[in-house]
């Protein structure tokens, strides 16, 4: 058996999901435009009316990531589109 892995005798969870986010809303525009000026190329938007299931916002409280793993993530919307289109181009 894996060091640390659970027995049945275990009654609490031996893994934890945590929602990563920036503690602050990004409007899907401003999140667009940064796409936009780091791919260097304008996206091609075609704009519909709410969905049944959109929602108008969300919001992540990260005090818990915090907690648990002493993290508060502190990334720029640009600096992390950034990060997040070199990464994807790497893996393609």
């Amino acid at each position: 058996m894996c060091e640390n892995s659970p027995t049945q005798e275990d009654e609490r969870p031996y893994y934890k999901f945590l929602n990563i986010g920036y503690s602050s809303s990004v409007r899907l525009m401003d999140f667009i435009g940064e796409m936009e000026n780091t791919l260097g190329k304008k996206a091609e938007k075609r704009m519909y009316p709410m969905q049944p299931r959109d929602v108008k916002q969300t919001y992540t409280n990260t005090k818990y990531l915090e907690e648990q793993i002493g993290y508060k993530p502190k990334v720029s919307l640009k600096e992390g589109v950034q990060c997040f289109i070199k990464w994807q181009t790497i893996q393609n």
